[in-house]
């Protein structure tokens, strides 16, 4: 076999443990919080891959770009909050 399908089998294996592992954690949050939480976090996760692509790739922060991130983290700080208040 050439150096290339290995890389691509392990890249593949390396893949399919991680989608392992989210699954695991998705099931784990699901059952200590509620969807509505669950949701939170995933547009937690995304607002951050968004920001370290920004500063990893180097693209300039528009301004819309750089509101919406800042209107999610908004969202978030404050749905937190209304769930320690209660």
């Amino acid at each position: 076999t050439s150096p290339s399908v290995v890389a691509c089998a392990r890249d593949v294996l390396a893949s399919c443990v991680l989608a392992v592992g989210v699954n695991i954690t998705n099931y784990h949050v699901l059952t200590a919080t509620s969807a509505l939480t669950f949701q939170v976090l995933g547009h937690l996760k995304i607002a951050i891959t968004l920001a370290i692509g920004f500063l990893f790739f180097g693209a300039p922060i528009i301004a819309k770009n750089l509101t919406g991130i800042l209107l999610a983290f908004s969202g978030m700080l404050l749905y937190a909050y209304v769930q320690h208040v209660e």
